[in-house]
């Protein structure tokens, strides 16, 4: 959640030490799968543009649908910077967009509560 969001910005600014992509992608992951929205956000980000993690744009839709229902369920306005779906295929956008369905099955969205503003 929140916490490996902050430890991701902390490799990613270089507060950690040195600036460390890879370690900053892990850590976004974890907090992504965590549910929270920023993590979910910029988990989309590293996919779509390889930092830190190898360039995927259907891993990066789906972290950016899974991002905006959580933000839709919390009460957040719907914003992204990543511009999606055009590198897909109709069959990769459905095919995502099914993922992203069981997702939400098993992964409760957190309370607003568990869901602060990001600032690292």
């Amino acid at each position: 959640g929140p916490a490996e969001f902050k430890v991701a910005r902390c490799y990613q600014l270089g507060y950690c030490g040195e600036k460390d992509a890879v370690e900053a992608a892990k850590w976004f992951q974890k907090g992504a799968e965590h549910g929270y929205w920023a993590a979910q956000d910029s988990l989309c980000g590293d996919y779509y543009w390889g930092h830190g993690i190898k360039q995927d744009y259907e891993e990066a839709y789906f972290w950016k649908l899974v991002a905006d229902y959580t933000r839709a369920e919390i009460g957040l306005a719907i914003v992204s910077g990543v511009p999606m779906p055009t590198k897909l295929t109709r069959e990769q956008e459905e095919a995502v967009k099914k993922r992203v369905g069981d997702w939400e099955k098993t992964h409760p969205v957190p309370t607003r509560a568990d869901q602060p503003e990001p600032n690292p």
